[in-house]
Formats: structure tokens, C-alpha cells, sequence
């Protein structure tokens, strides 16, 4: 199921923090998806993205050590999905990786996660 741009306004417990990421002076947002309101999805964004390469960074944290599922997080920018995606298990560490030739200006990242897991996301350029 795609989720549109829009609901990144609506995600209660994301919480977007713009800075300087490292001494790289890389700039980015980040954002945790909780237990509490219960959550499948998980969206962060911004409206500063100048364009070109974004690093996504994805870590879910099941609240049980049992059993597996499969999520897929998308890129998507003002003008919908930018075929940025990737297919994760939940079991899995954390992972990052690069999408190109995203557009400028509105940029979200989306996933899914079962409840009560949290899911860290972040967003770097």
C-alpha cells in the first residue's frame, strides 16, 4: 500500500530533528515510530532537500524475539513514490542506503511495522 506525502503531518511519536548529523556537516532528519500511539506506519520528511543523492537509514526493533516479517521502505518526494525502495525483514540490523536523482524540496521516507516494534528512521544528504 502506498502511502502519500501528506501523512508525514499526521504521524503522532515521529519526531523530526534537523542538525548536523557528523563532522561531515551532513544535514538530515531522523525519526522513531513507537508502540504508543499503536503505529503500522512510519513516515519521516522534510521540505529542505536540495536534491540529487539522500542516504536512508532504516533500523526496526521488534519487541519480541520471535518470529519474522517482511516490510518494504519507499522514498518518496512532492511529486509521489521516486522508485527509491527496498524490501527488509524485520529480524535484520540496521541498515542505510542511497537513492539518486531524488527531486528538491519535499522528501519523505515511509515504512511499515507491526505493532508494538519501533522503527528508526532517518534521512541524510
Amino acid at each position: 500500500m502506498k502511502i502519500p506525502v501528506v501523512v508525514v503531518a499526521f504521524v503522532a511519536a515521529v519526531l523530526p530533528v534537523t542538525g548536523v548529523a557528523n563532522a561531515a556537516t551532513s544535514t538530515g532528519t531522523r525519526g522513531t515510530c513507537g508502540p504508543i500511539p499503536s503505529q503500522s506506519y512510519c513516515a519521516i520528511g522534510t521540505d529542505q532537500f536540495p536534491g540529487g543523492r539522500i542516504s536512508v537509514d532504516v533500523d526496526l526493533v521488534k519487541s519480541s524475539p520471535s518470529g519474522d516479517y517482511q516490510v518494504t521502505w519507499e522514498v518518496w518526494d512532492s511529486r509521489g513514490p521516486t522508485g527509491c525502495e527496498q524490501k527488509i525483514w524485520a529480524n535484520a540490523p540496521a541498515g542505510s542506503w542511497t537513492c539518486d536523482n531524488i527531486r528538491p524540496g519535499i522528501v519523505s521516507l515511509t515504512t511499515a511495522k507491526h505493532s508494538p516494534d519501533h522503527a528508526h528512521l532517518g534521512l541524510r544528504w
